[in-house]
């Protein structure tokens, strides 16, 4: 994919120093590349007919970006629309009360409504699921399981459905046809979001105290390892090649074997994916889409 560059931007390094001693701090922080700034709120993202679909929460927005960073607005009039999830079956977008169903030739159409605020969309045995309140639903179930202790998160992982619950700081394992919820593993700080590569899991955690500092965890044989501490509130996280990159408070971080690097500064991120040797993420206070080439 062919990127048009409309400008470029250098950060400085935040005073932020790792204590743990398994890597060495690399200060440098790499060139963002700017690939719009016509946005207002984008929140989440995904790649979309040679370019990038957008949600942007403050229009209410579904925002088609294409390689040239020209901007065109697919549907508006939308209730607060906050994640996309891409399937075989099209994209799926949630609002405050509804969940939609966007098509191919950009039919919009709605396939769960009269909810409240759903969210973590997740497609597990070929159906949609999400949260919902402390209950986890489906398209073909109302409620599969209720009175969960603040869940936050969700992940595919070894043909179950992985559950992270912030009230109990515990990760759970729900495990069709059975339907059985298990206790997978009990933290110590607050789980926030989930990652996985090549089956294996990882995920960001937070501090209950100031400043909101966390751990970035890797997860095997139901144990933890500290790969990273983190700038405060870590929050969502992805895996490429064993590098893990998180998104703090104003930052972006990346831990590999031997060294930690900042990303990106003064950046709040909505929503990264890597694409072709890229980090691509929102930044939901300048309402930009930015992009960061990865070195080998």
């Amino acid at each position: 994919m062919i990127f048009f560059l409309l400008a470029c931007q250098q950060f400085e390094l935040a005073p932020f120093t790792p204590e743990y001693e398994t890597a060495n701090w690399q200060e440098n922080v790499s060139e963002s590349l700017l690939l719009s700034d016509q946005l207002v709120t984008p929140i989440d993202f995904l790649p979309w007919k040679q370019g990038w679909l957008v949600v942007d929460q403050a229009t209410g927005s579904l925002i088609h970006i294409d390689e040239q960073g020209e901007t065109f607005v697919v549907h508006e009039d939308l209730d607060a629309p906050t994640e996309l999830l891409a399937t075989n079956e099209g994209v799926f977008i949630s609002c405050t009360n509804e969940i939609l169903h966007l098509s191919e030739d950009e039919d919009l159409s709605t396939v769960a409504d009269n909810l409240l605020t759903p969210r973590q969309l997740i497609e597990f045995n070929s159906t949609l699921h999400w949260l919902e309140g402390n209950t986890l639903h489906s398209l073909t179930s109302d409620s599969l399981i209720e009175d969960l202790a603040g869940p936050y998160d969700l992940l595919v992982y070894d043909d179950s459905l992985m559950i992270a619950t912030q009230e109990d700081r515990k990760i759970w394992r729900w495990s069709p046809p059975e339907e059985t919820l298990e206790e997978y593993l009990q933290l110590t700080d607050i789980p926030h979001q989930f990652a996985i590569e090549d089956d294996q899991m990882y995920l960001t955690t937070r501090s209950a105290y100031w400043p909101f500092g966390g751990w970035i965890l890797q997860i095997d044989q139901q144990q933890e390892t500290r790969l990273s501490e983190s700038p405060p509130e870590p929050e969502q996280i992805i895996v490429d090649n064993a590098r893990v990159f998180w998104a703090s408070k104003q930052s972006i971080t990346m831990v590999g074997d031997t060294h930690y690097t900042t990303i990106a500064q003064s950046t709040s991120v909505g929503s990264m994916q890597i694409m072709d040797g890229h980090l691509i993420w929102t930044d939901m206070q300048a309402g930009e889409l930015r992009m960061v080439e990865l070195a080998d």
